[in-house]
């Protein structure tokens, strides 16, 4: 490649004896050309001190990947991990480090890294030993803890890992059921993480709602909300949180076994309930706060909503724009 460059060398004039010697001056690029990082499928991107996180495959394998927003300042922190397709990436940020899944020998495995290349670690065999395989999924972090879902082989179970400083994790699997515990789904705020449990009665597909204030290592279930799946529909999907409650699928009117309106719960039995109002027969997806968190958008029977949390206060938008939806 050609290219001119243009210099202002004014201020060199001062030390030069003779300011006619000024054509005499040699001046000497010195450049360092860095490659072009090639990402294939990037996501799941987190922030932790200033720097972005994220996880990517490209033609050295999958890696984890941190940046500071500067070409020198991209570089990987993992290689030669399998993490699957962008959509099922896990990685999340607590207790200033990053949590993160990947594969190995065919069971997917927690790691946390520091930012450093040799703070990135796998810690899921220190946690359940050297010959487990634990399958970790649903990876989510609630103050500075980091809650998952891990089968070792016995069926699923829901835990919650402690950072203690340095290399050791206290990991305590989480009471107030029986049985096996498998995750649905877990979304929270500063306060409050809702999980949903899905299990079988044999002829349906049944969801719950429990919740942890993160102080113990107890579930708490909202009863009486148990919820079924109809037609592959399921409850709490998409659930996000505002103003201190969690939004999320339910079902029609009092009427159980049809999906398809909005509900919202703050915790207690008493305060979980349909959005009044709100249309039936169509089931909310792709929901975001907006407005700094005051206000829920949600996409359903091709129509983009807006709501505050109140039948009243629940509208159309804009019709008939999400043919998909």
């Amino acid at each position: 490649y050609a290219s001119v460059f243009e210099f202002d060398i004014s201020s060199l004039l001062e030390s030069l004896s003779d300011p006619d010697s000024i054509d005499k001056v040699e001046m000497v690029l010195l450049a360092k050309a860095f490659p072009t990082q090639t990402f294939t499928a990037p996501g799941g991107y987190v922030e932790l001190d200033g720097l972005t996180f994220f996880l990517s495959d490209g033609p050295d394998g999958d890696a984890l990947w941190v940046t500071d927003g500067t070409i020198t300042g991209t570089h990987k922190l993992s290689t030669k991990l399998t993490l699957g397709d962008a959509a099922s990436y896990q990685i999340v940020a607590a207790a200033e480090q990053v949590y993160f899944v990947a594969n190995i020998d065919g069971h997917q495995e927690l790691w946390v890294s520091n930012g450093t290349v040799g703070g990135t670690v796998c810690i899921s065999r220190e946690m359940f030993g050297d010959e487990s395989k634990p399958n970790i999924s649903h990876l989510t972090a609630f103050k500075n803890q980091v809650y998952f879902e891990a089968d070792e082989g016995s069926g699923p179970k829901l835990y919650r890992a402690l950072p203690t400083g340095g290399k050791t994790y206290i990991v305590e699997p989480l009471t107030g059921y029986s049985g096996d515990f498998d995750v649905e789904g877990m979304v929270g705020d500063d306060e409050t993480l809702f999980i949903s449990q899905w299990y079988s009665t044999g002829t349906l597909d049944t969801y719950r709602l429990y919740k942890t204030h993160g102080s113990s290592n107890s579930l708490t279930y909202i009863e009486p909300i148990s919820f079924n799946s109809v037609n592959g529909i399921k409850p709490f999907r998409d659930a996000t949180m505002m103003g201190g409650q969690v939004y999320f699928t339910g079902p029609h009117g009092t009427t159980p076994d049809i999906i398809g309106v909005l509900w919202s719960s703050d915790g207690t039995a008493e305060g979980t309930s349909r959005v009044e109002k709100t249309p039936s027969g169509q089931i909310p997806r792709a929901m975001a706060t907006i407005d700094r968190g005051k206000l829920l958008t949600y996409v359903a029977s091709g129509n983009l909503y807006v709501t505050d949390g109140t039948g009243h206060g629940t509208k159309v938008v804009i019709s008939d724009i999400f043919s998909n939806f």
